[in-house]
This record gives C-alpha cells, sequence and structure tokens, in this order.
C-alpha cells in the first residue's frame, strides 16, 4: 500500500522519536521481565526465552522471523518482509512493538495452554482497589447535568489510558487517583465529544481494551 504523500512519516524506534525508542529500549524489556517475575507457571525454558527477547529489544538487535510452527505465521510473515533488515532500536514503532508482544505470546506458549501473560499483572490491580478507586472518585462528582456526566465519563477514560499496564505503578498516575493533570493535556476536545455524544442521534458503540485501571 502506497503511502500518502500529505500523511506523516510513520514514527520509528530509533532516537528521532523518544517515545518509540524508549518504548522498546526499556519500557518493553520491563514488561517482560514484569511477567517472567509474575508468573509462576512458566517453566525455565519459558523464561529463558522471554528473558532473550528481553536482551535482544535492550541490545536492538535484529529483529527476528516468526517462528514456526504457528496458526499466523503467514500473517506475520508477511508483515515482516515488508520491514527488512530493521532492528529493534531502528524500526516502524508500531509494527515492532505489536509484533514484539506476539513474540512474548510465543514465548510463553500461549498457544499450547492458553494462559494470560499478563494475569497476574492485572490481578494486583483489582486486588489493590484500583479500579474501584477511580470509579468511586468520579461517582462523587455531580452529574445531574448529562452533558457534564458524559464529560466525567471522558476524563475518567482517560485516565485510565494514563494507567496503562506499559508503565509502572508510580507513573500509571495510580498515586493520584481522580486527577487528571489537565495542564499537561495537549488538545481538549472534551466538552466538544460530551455535547456530540449527548445529541447523538443513534447508537454509541463502545469499545473495551485491556483491563484492570486501563
Amino acid at each position: 500500500m502506497m503511502q500518502n504523500e500529505l500523511s506523516p512519516n510513520p514514527i520509528r524506534t530509533d532516537r528521532s522519536n523518544y517515545f518509540a525508542w524508549n518504548t522498546m529500549k526499556h519500557r518493553f524489556p520491563a514488561n517482560i521481565r514484569e511477567v517472567i517475575s509474575s508468573n509462576p507457571e512458566l517453566t525455565h525454558i519459558e523464561r529463558d526465552q522471554l528473558e532473550h527477547l528481553a536482551e535482544q529489544a535492550e541490545s536492538g538487535a535484529l529483529i527476528p522471523p516468526p517462528p514456526l510452527p504457528s496458526w499466523d505465521y503467514e500473517l506475520w510473515m508477511d508483515a515482516y518482509r515488508r520491514h527488512p533488515g530493521e532492528r529493534w532500536d531502528a524500526a516502524q514503532w508500531f509494527y515492532s512493538e505489536t509484533y514484539g508482544y506476539r513474540l512474548v505470546l510465543d514465548a510463553c506458549r500461549y498457544w499450547e495452554h492458553h494462559r494470560d501473560p499478563y494475569k497476574y499483572i492485572k490481578l494486583s490491580e483489582y486486588e489493590a482497589d484500583t479500579v474501584f478507586s477511580v470509579i468511586r472518585a468520579y461517582m462523587d462528582t455531580d452529574t445531574s447535568d448529562p452533558e457534564q456526566s458524559l464529560l466525567y465519563a471522558l476524563h475518567a477514560a482517560l485516565l485510565g489510558n494514563k494507567s496503562d499496564l506499559s508503565f509502572s505503578s508510580r507513573s500509571r498516575g495510580l498515586e493520584n487517583i481522580g486527577t487528571l493533570d489537565h495542564d499537561m493535556m495537549v488538545i481538549n476536545d472534551g466538552p466538544a465529544c460530551a455535547e456530540k455524544l449527548a445529541k447523538a442521534g443513534g447508537p454509541v458503540h463502545i469499545i473495551l481494551d485491556n483491563t484492570g485501571g486501563e
């Protein structure tokens, strides 16, 4: 597929974009090691595979081809061929991050036993009451105005996004539950979104992604 001439260049994991570079250099390996430390069911082979993947991402090694056997081999091989010779620290960000988490599933042998490698990380949030603290913070506000109620819901979703499992609990925003750091918003379309939703003339579909504080 040809890229539109007006489209921006894809974000890459080199130092041209600090967030993408930091994601693959530090966050991704840290997430893998959190999977290792939180999963007692992992075998020593699975742990070694995961650690190897973390070390490869940290060192900026060549991104490996998709392993066999796998049910989605052709899908990922097609993507892999469109990024020849790319390294973890010099690749298209969306491709490398998505593919990296696919390799995590393979290293955990997810397709054999279907155990969620992030299960214990998610459960720790529920047990810490994080999710319900966020909900209570917004339930305590005055929501008699429909548009204002929708705005609170949008803000709660934004806080959920801030608590991405890819970050540590400190940087997820979980220490100051109920705050949104309004001064840190680059763009705030909340009022316009709430007004549009309140006047929606048809069904509104809400797609839920991930779990826990997210």
